[in-house]
């Protein structure tokens, strides 16, 4: 009865002293724009910030007179009387801000604050509770890039890789991207990761980019390099009517550009209602030079096949966003986002093959290609914020996206065949070589006294592995030498006669047909916060990849000769590979003119059977295996505080909890002496659940306004992509002899995360930032080169995924980015903004010796830009650089020991250093009218993969420049 009598009065004494309590409430802007990441401060003692819609809440405020001192980076301080009463809330009026120094006769676009500057971009840095990058729709705007992945690589600490973007070096994979806080499905015909293709997605329709490299318990677990969230338009504060047309040009393919893309928004009188309409279209012909070389065995590198493409095609996207907010009260509000893109490429590929081996015999191969490559994303969200009371919040959300990749339908798809990228081939007469050089197996010199191997080899050597140290071609400069084996003279088109026809054929469909997610959140007072909440998303995914083939009636049809078709000549202009010196001019021979392509199937009908990929086909066992079929679904929970022990303290940490369901299916070989080649289709299926406990800290600590100390710990991971953990026979890759083996039993990465980082803030004129950081990483998932005899095939590579034991990142992050104001007179316009980031790895290689930098890990990224931004002009120069690391490697094992063959990386793959150098200029002719010209890829830096070092090239890719010129209109 006591402890009931005690339990009351405390209860009692409680409600007592809240009622001698209030609350304060309001929202503040700069015009119509609202400001989040305000810093408000009740008589300069406890305090909060704004959050992204600009409102601030004080609860529990003693009754009477107060001042709320209000102070934000770039602006003039403000204090503001409010008198609180007993159990009331005060709203204050909506408070409006001024810029610090500002001008009126200034030439200045004027938006939301999504549509804002670098003061808020700032601001949202300098008070967040874990450590980011804030990138603005202005400085967005201002990129020379027009590609969404591109504009981001400005961003300290940020690589972009084929459109993949990564944080830190780390993988792509490491690195979550999300749209609008979710995960894209993904759809891409060449890669199967997690990382979704921003491609299909123009820069146009984003409104800013959030950079996490650190995280909280609300998001993402499985983002081990850190979280990038972009967001697309939002809905205005007021009308807003923005257009953007340019033209430009292309130096490889020698045609136009052309973009274009619009915002159209406005609000209702009453401020209840907002909406924002956006959509785009650029049309890109583009052209790629790309000689490439593959190596014949595991144990030397001699040459077994030089490839030279020459890539022509027109890319068109479209892009269209909608986002509409209706305030039904106060309290309560809902947001809806609609979001499509498609990308359609239309591509045209010449490619002389010189094969010193292959299958048939020592060959010229000559191959016309067309393919039209189709990519969709649509999808849409609906957001709920309720404010149930004074310190408790509900957020709700629900989405759905969808995303398909396929061939579209080209005249080559004729008679009923699917769609696909069609190839029609040509070859030459048998073919002896006479650039090989005698070495032994291993490529070293021969001696026919070797006890080890004594005989002689033939292979083609570059000249860096040419055993006596003199002779051979330079990876620039290689030329096949051969003749005709029955002696005939030098090969003419009337030599070369049709090998097949055929269609490589891909249909991938990824999507997310429900993810919701809830967050609740509880204020108990101005220095505690609770959150809680839960997420669930299921992903339903399909990839078909498949073959089909016309080959020549060998009874009725007699030989179809290069000669009698109509053709054109491969490189028109005498200008392929023209940084390499043009080393190939004068020895193609004619190719297929389009027209010519684009009707070959139904001019040769007669002549040619289809041999579709059923069991019937001699060549079914090979793609069995690259259909795949998956259904994953994740359910995650987290819980988490906010804690300000003092005003210059704040400590953000929680757990979360995600686990995963992985349903999983594919197709192996086996024995059916009913079918008719004795083999058959067998499904494989797999069953895999995991849950990962992800607990972080993220420590903010403020000396004073102008600085932040962070410290962050936390657990992170990711999962393997659906390829990766695929069951059943291997994938096949065709045009790389290459078959990919998935592993069921492959692990989630897991990495411990240490972050310390100092910034400091010149107001709205820059930043600086310098930090360090290092993760501790499990079971690393690589991919390897390797040989299983009872999966092995002649003449074919092997390629497989793995989980290497403990491994660890470090690195050294620097950020100076700073307005040169204190210069005089004209140098007053300058800025610089200039980033770097270091990192060391090691990893330990399941049967090597010695540890090894992990792979697709790059140990230095930097970016510099100078810009000048003085009256109606604003013009900007940017290097962006990304150094070379490793992507693969090479386990191959030797078949009688088992034991890995090479110990060093003289055998791995890996992707070259890049750097890009992009020019930007524009002005302001007028307050609604500016002008501009991009100038992109100035330097032509090549796209290149290599074996073991730069001199021994896999893959290069030249592009060279692009040029637009453009209007903007500003209502």
């Amino acid at each position: 009865m006591k402890y009931g009598f005690t339990i009351a009065l405390m209860i009692g004494g409680s409600v007592t002293l809240m009622a001698q309590k209030g609350n304060v409430k309001g929202i503040i802007r700069d015009g119509a724009e609202v400001l989040p990441g305000v810093s408000v401060s009740l008589d300069g003692k406890e305090g909060t910030t704004t959050d992204i819609d600009g409102i601030f809440q004080l609860v529990g405020v003693d009754t009477g007179k107060h001042v709320l001192k209000i102070t934000y980076i770039g602006y003039n301080a403000l204090e503001y009387p409010v008198m609180v009463l007993q159990d009331q809330t005060v709203n204050t009026a909506d408070i409006q801000l001024k810029e610090n120094g500002h001008q009126i006769d200034e030439v200045k676009i004027v938006g939301n604050y999504r549509q804002g500057g670098k003061a808020k971009s700032i601001n949202m840095t300098h008070i967040s509770d874990k450590t980011l990058t804030v990138l603005s729709s202005e400085l967005i705007s201002k990129s020379p890039a027009k590609a969404t992945a591109l504009v981001i690589r400005q961003a300290p600490g940020v690589t972009v890789r084929d459109n993949k973007i990564s944080l830190r070096g780390t993988p792509a994979e490491w690195t979550t991207s999300l749209l609008n806080g979710d995960w894209m499905p993904t759809a891409d015909e060449k890669d199967a990761s997690r990382v979704f293709n921003f491609e299909v997605f123009p820069s146009s329709l984003i409104d800013y980019i959030v950079i996490n490299r650190t995280v909280t318990p609300d998001m993402e677990g499985d983002n081990i390099g850190g979280v990038i969230d972009f967001i697309s338009k939002e809905p205005v504060a007021e009308k807003t009517f923005n257009l953007d047309i340019s033209s430009g040009y292309d130096a490889l393919s020698n045609k136009p550009l052309y973009s274009g893309s619009f915002l159209w928004g406005n609000v209702s009188h009453n401020n209840k209602f907002s909406y924002t309409v956006s959509g785009s279209y650029n049309g890109e012909n583009y052209g790629k030079d790309a000689p490439s070389v593959a190596y014949g065995t595991n144990y030397n590198h001699s040459l077994a096949r030089l490839q030279l493409d020459r890539v022509r095609g027109l890319r068109q996207t479209f892009g269209l966003t909608a986002a509409a907010r209706y305030q039904f009260t106060d309290n309560f509000k809902l947001d809806a986002k609609i979001l499509g893109g498609r990308m359609i490429e239309d591509e045209y590929r010449n490619r002389t093959s010189y094969n010193w081996s292959d299958g048939s015999g020592a060959r010229i191969r000559l191959q016309n290609s067309r393919g039209i490559y189709d990519h969709e994303l649509y999808g849409g969200a609906l957001n709920a914020s309720w404010n149930v009371s004074e310190k408790l919040k509900i957020e709700g959300h629900v989405a759905s996206y969808y995303n398909r990749f396929q061939f579209g339908k080209t005249p080559q798809a004729a008679n009923g065949a699917p769609n696909g990228n069609y190839t029609i081939e040509y070859v030459s007469p048998l073919l002896q070589y006479n650039d090989m050089i005698k070495t032994n197996f291993f490529g070293g010199p021969y001696d026919p006294n070797n006890s080890v191997d004594p005989n002689a080899y033939g292979y083609k050597m570059l000249d860096i592995d040419n055993p006596y140290g003199t002779g051979g071609d330079h990876y620039n400069n290689i030329q096949p030498v051969y003749q005709q084996i029955d002696g005939s003279g030098p090969l003419t088109a009337s030599d070369y006669y049709l090998s097949s026809v055929f269609a490589d054929m891909n249909v991938t469909k990824e999507r997310d047909p429900v993810v919701g997610k809830m967050d609740i959140t509880y204020t108990t007072s101005n220095q505690l916060k609770f959150k809680a909440g839960f997420k669930y998303r299921r992903k339903e995914g399909e990839r078909n990849i498949s073959f089909y083939e016309y080959r020549l009636n060998p009874v009725t049809s007699p030989k179809i000769y290069l000669s009698d078709q109509q053709t054109t000549a491969f490189d028109p202009g005498n200008n392929y590979l023209r940084e390499w010196g043009s080393p190939y001019k004068g020895t193609f021979q004619p190719v297929l003119t389009k027209s010519e392509m684009n009707n070959f199937i139904g001019q040769h009908s007669a002549d040619l059977v289809a041999f579709p990929m059923d069991i019937n086909n001699n060549l079914f066992n090979q793609w069995l295996g690259s259909t795949y079929a998956y259904t994953e679904n994740v359910a995650a929970g987290y819980l988490m505080s906010e804690w300000k022990p003092s005003y210059n303290l704040t400590l953000t940490g929680g757990l979360r909890v995600e686990h995963t369901s992985l349903q999983q299916s594919s197709d192996t070989i086996v024995t059916d002496e009913n079918a008719p080649l004795g083999v058959n289709a067998s499904p494989v299926h797999i069953d895999r659940t995991y849950t990962a406990l992800l607990p972080s800290l993220n420590v903010l600590y403020q000396p004073d306004l102008k600085s932040n100390v962070r410290f962050a710990i936390s657990r992170t991971f990711h999962r393997p992509n659906f390829e990766q953990t695929k069951p059943g026979y291997a994938l096949y890759v065709r045009d790389q002899f290459l078959y990919v083996f998935g592993n069921p039993d492959l692990k989630p990465t897991y990495s411990l995360n240490f972050d310390l980082n100092y910034q400091h803030f010149w107001g709205t004129k820059g930043m600086f930032s310098a930090g360090v950081y290092y993760k501790h990483v499990t079971d690393h998932i690589f991919k390897t080169n390797q040989i299983d005899e009872s999966q092995s095939v002649a003449g074919y590579t092997l390629k497989g995924y793995a989980n290497a034991r403990s491994s660890y990142v470090s690195g050294v992050e620097v950020l100076v980015d700073r307005k040169l104001d204190f210069l005089p007179g004209f140098w007053n316009g300058f800025g610089i903004s200039a980033n770097a980031s270091w990192s060391y790895s090691r990893m330990q290689v399941p049967g090597r010796s010695k540890s090894q930098p992990l792979t697709d890990q790059t140990p230095l990224t930097a970016n510099a830009s100078i810009s000048y931004e003085k009256g109606r002009v604003s013009t900007c120069v940017a290097l962006n650089y990304t150094g070379a690391f490793s992507t693969e490697l090479n386990l191959f094992s030797d078949p009688n020991t088992h034991e890995v063959v090479h110990d060093n990386t003289d055998y791995d793959i890996f992707m070259a250093a890049q750097y890009s150098l992009d020019y930007q200029f524009s002005f302001a002719v007028s307050h609604h009218f500016d002008c501009y010209i991009l100038a992109n890829n100035i330097l032509n830096t090549p796209y290149r993969t290599y074996i073991g070092v730069p001199d021994r090239p896999q893959l290069t890719e030249y592009y060279r420049q692009r040029f637009y010129a453009g209007i903007k209109f500003h209502l």
